[in-house]
């Protein structure tokens, strides 16, 4: 794959977060940060993989 679709995934959780924050005065939620650091560690999963 690509240099692009991985960067993809990392410009989709950053989009997340930001929305996220921007909802609750610039704070994560518990939940959203957990969230969000399971989407990244999925991501992390997946381009280990792909260089493995």
């Amino acid at each position: 794959m690509s240099g692009v679709s991985l960067r993809g995934g990392d410009t989709n959780i950053a989009k997340r977060e930001s929305a996220d924050e921007a909802k609750n005065g610039g704070h994560l939620t518990r939940r959203e940060t957990t969230n969000l650091n399971r989407a990244e560690n999925r991501n992390s999963r997946h381009i280990y993989k792909q260089k493995h």
